[in-house]
């Protein structure tokens, strides 16, 4: 009987894809949202399905036919492509979740590194002091051959690495994903552009359904606060010395992203403490807070 392959250093073996790493959303999902979720674990085993990624290196096998990059890599590549896809908001193409009141939260690099299982092991540092792994370099170089691939276009974000000796938060520049390319979502083959529009078509109707609903029960605070800003321009001009501080509620909102990844990082560091085995951390972490929509949609003040 043959030896089954061996796994290599980061614990990958060819013929077992670890597709359990990726982090499935406590939440029911479209089918189009599946299909194109199972198109991306598709592409382990078929990678020629996605011939600008299969192909970076453009290397030839022997008899001439392109030669596709490693399998250690298509499982990365398919675990970040699965979590990008479920983190996206179809109307607009983004990677985050968009505010019935407005805004859009978007959804980090750090965060889709712990959803796609591609984060690095915490140091002894980190889990003393509670500070979130960082990302891996595998899902760095997933993350580049994607977007070299053309799969998405990135922005520069900033985003909570942790805190200093003096007790304040580190930030740290991320390229961050700014949209995600329709021709990619095409290139799988299960969606056709027709029924994709429609599909955004949807989505679109959702968000603004909830913005809509969301304005029938809280009203609009802008014509307050430009009322406030003409009182205080007549008061100034009559040489009344006051400031009103028409901001100050927005200023304290809070960090509802950053709070939810410390909390995770917290207790990720507690488990690891309690001896969980790691594998089973992520779903125990997602029992007790849910995912990130839930957590948004919970906390978010009304």
């Amino acid at each position: 009987m043959a030896a089954a392959p061996a796994a290599n250093n980061w614990g990958h073996n060819k013929e077992k894809p670890r597709f359990h790493l990726a982090t499935k959303p406590g939440r029911a999902r479209p089918a189009q949202i599946q299909k194109l979720e199972a198109a991306a674990f598709k592409y382990y085993a078929t990678p020629f399905i996605l011939p600008t990624l299969a192909n970076l290196s453009e290397k030839t096998n022997l008899d001439g036919s392109p030669r596709c990059n490693r399998s250690d890599g298509r499982e990365a590549e398919s675990l970040l492509m699965a979590a990008i896809i479920n983190s996206t908001e179809f109307a607009s193409l983004r990677v985050g979740t968009p505010k019935a009141a407005g805004g859009f939260v978007n959804r980090s690099c750090r965060e889709l590194a712990r959803m796609s299982g591609l984060l690095e092991d915490p140091t002894d540092e980190q889990i003393e002091r509670r500070i979130s792994p960082n990302p891996s370099q595998r899902f760095w170089r997933a993350f580049r051959r994607l977007k070299a691939a053309g799969m998405f276009t990135v922005s520069r974000q900033y985003e909570k690495n942790g805190i200093g000796p003096d007790g304040l938060p580190i930030y740290k520049a991320r390229p961050a994903i700014k949209a995600l390319n329709i021709n990619f979502l095409l290139s799988f083959n299960v969606l056709d552009s027709i029924r994709l529009k429609a599909f955004r078509d949807h989505c679109s109707k959702q968000v603004k359904k909830a913005a809509k609903d969301y304005a029938k029960t809280t009203h609009d605070s802008s014509d307050a606060i430009r009322s406030r800003q003409i009182l205080g321009a007549t008061q100034s001009s009559q040489g009344i010395k006051t400031k009103p501080k028409t901001r100050q509620a927005a200023s304290n909102a809070p960090d509802l992203q950053g709070q939810y990844s410390d909390r995770k990082v917290r207790m990720q560091a507690d488990f690891i403490k309690q001896g969980k085995a790691r594998d089973k951390i992520p779903g125990l972490i997602r029992s007790a807070l849910g995912t990130l929509d839930e957590y948004l949609a919970k906390h978010s003040p009304a």
